[in-house]
């Protein structure tokens, strides 16, 4: 399993020799989940992309969403969630756009007592673990992703990480299992899928507004949940200049930043210092103006983004929606944007993005 200079460059990223590449990021999460428990409870934010979800259904667990507070998860929401089912024994905690999540302290103590599996999911992220300072228990383990739009970009796969020797020896004996009976885990991985990717596609709102994610997304079913590394030449994307990257798109973020500061009906992330830089600069306006700079830039050419869907709908429905933390990840949804920061024409990009808001918002 060892691969140079891959190897080396993945501990170095997360800090730790336990280390397992596998297809992709939800391969690692299904790997986490099946090892730890054969079914389960897990806790998932709301605003995330769909294969963490369907990765923790095919692993036979029940999600349990969790709503949003401004940027990132509601942490009393994680809380409610604790008290009232003591039979929850896993969360995914990712740091959505980069940002941290902070005040892990309000429930560690219950995650500790109940050894609950924590995910950490840096799939947005650049840098070491930050949960990695609880060591011991609870069992944590911090899943990566490359490609497109990735800090490493030239490849796609996942990596799982742990600072917990004995969960790793687990780990590595169920990914070689899977390895050795993997036609027959991916005959009922596939079929799991193609069940709940043919109920969700009965979901009207969903199947009108997003046919291509659906399209992509059944071509991805043949590989989304069979641990194996990938088959081409990994070696050239750990081979780049990682301060640089770093520290270009940092100085970007603070000039978006800077350009929003001030307008009261924009509402910016929590000032923290970004040890872990994504691809975007991510901020919240009302959903009618947002939807009015979102298509101008987009008919002249420029790239924005919208996401994250409030996922809870699509699984839930809409009735269901009636929590604070879980309307506000619907609010999140409509008010979103995401600005790219890697664009070779950058500074075009940049005063193009100022002319439309100063125009849009006075």
């Amino acid at each position: 399993m060892s691969i140079t200079p891959a190897t080396n460059r993945i501990e170095k990223m997360s800090g730790t020799e336990f280390n397992l590449l596998t297809n992709r990021a939800a391969s690692a999460i299904h790997l986490a989940l099946t090892t730890f428990s054969r079914t389960g409870i897990i806790l998932i934010p709301s605003n995330i992309c769909l294969s963490p979800i369907m990765a923790s259904k095919i692993a036979n667990y029940e999600v349990r969403f969790i709503g949003t507070d401004k940027f990132q998860i509601d942490l009393m929401d994680v809380v409610k969630h604790l008290e009232s089912d003591t039979n929850v024994n896993a969360i995914l905690l990712p740091e959505l756009y980069g940002y941290p999540i902070l005040n892990l302290e309000i429930f560690w103590e219950c995650i500790k007592e109940r050894n609950i599996l924590v995910l950490e999911d840096l799939a947005q992220s650049l840098g070491k673990s930050r949960m990695s300072q609880f060591s011991g228990k609870p069992t944590v383990v911090t899943i990566y992703s490359f490609g497109l739009t990735k800090i490493i970009d030239t490849i796609r796969c996942g990596v799982i990480s742990t600072t917990n020797e004995s969960f790793f020896q687990d780990l590595k004996a169920r990914y070689l299992s899977l390895e050795k009976n993997s036609q027959t885990e991916f005959e009922a991985a596939s079929e799991a899928y193609n069940k709940l990717y043919k109920e969700l596609l009965t979901k009207d709102e969903i199947d009108r507004d997003w046919p291509e994610f659906y399209t992509a997304a059944s071509k991805l079913s043949t590989v989304l949940y069979t641990p194996r590394f990938s088959k081409g030449d990994i070696s050239g994307g750990f081979n780049f200049d990682e301060s640089t990257i770093t520290q270009s798109r940092n100085e970007r973020h603070a000039r978006f930043l800077e350009l929003f500061k001030g307008y009261e009906s924009i509402i910016l992330p929590q000032e923290v210092e970004l040890t872990h830089p994504v691809w975007r600069t991510t901020i919240r306006l009302d959903c009618n103006v947002r939807n009015s700079v979102v298509d101008r830039l987009r008919n002249m050419g420029y790239p924005v983004s919208t996401w994250y869907k409030a996922m809870h709908r699509m699984f839930q429905g809409d009735d269901l929606t009636t929590t604070d933390s879980l309307n506000e990840a619907v609010r999140f949804e409509n008010e979103v944007v995401n600005l790219f920061l890697d664009l070779p024409n950058f500074d075009e990009y940049f005063g193009k993005v100022r002319c439309v808001f100063m125009e849009s918002l006075g």
